[in-house]
C-alpha cells in the first residue's frame, strides 16, 4: 500500500481525495458512475467549496471508486496533549457492541 497523506480533519480528507482524482486522471462524473452515486454528487462533495458533505453511503462509494482505504493509527503527540484530560469510563463492555446490539465478531474481549 502506498501512503497518500495524513488526515486530521474533514478538509484534509477532501484535499487528499481531490488529489487522488488528479493522480488517477479521472473526472468527478467517473467517480459518480463507478461509485454508484447520483450524477454530479462527487462534484458537490469534492469541490473546493463543497455544498454537500460525504455521508454514510457516499463516503464508502467515493473511497471505493478511488481505490482508497483509511487506516487509523495512534497520534502520540496529540494523545500526549490531551491525555491528562481523559476520564476513564466504567468497564461494562457495552461500548464494544455495534448499534444493532449484536457483539462485533472481530473484536477480541
Amino acid at each position: 500500500m502506498r501512503e497518500l497523506g495524513t488526515v486530521r480533519s474533514y478538509s484534509e480528507l477532501i484535499q487528499i481525495l481531490r488529489r487522488r482524482c488528479d493522480q488517477l486522471d479521472v473526472s468527478f462524473a467517473t467517480i459518480d458512475s463507478v461509485g454508484g452515486l447520483c450524477e454530479n454528487y462527487s462534484s458537490k462533495v469534492l469541490a473546493r467549496h463543497p455544498c454537500r458533505l460525504l455521508g454514510r453511503v457516499s463516503f464508502s462509494a467515493v473511497l471505493g471508486a478511488l481505490g482508497v482505504v483509511l487506516i487509523a493509527v495512534e497520534d502520540p503527540e496529540q494523545l500526549a496533549r490531551v491525555k491528562s484530560r481523559l476520564v476513564k469510563r466504567k468497564k461494562n463492555g457495552r461500548h464494544l457492541e455495534p448499534a444493532g446490539g449484536e457483539p462485533a465478531a472481530d473484536i477480541v474481549r
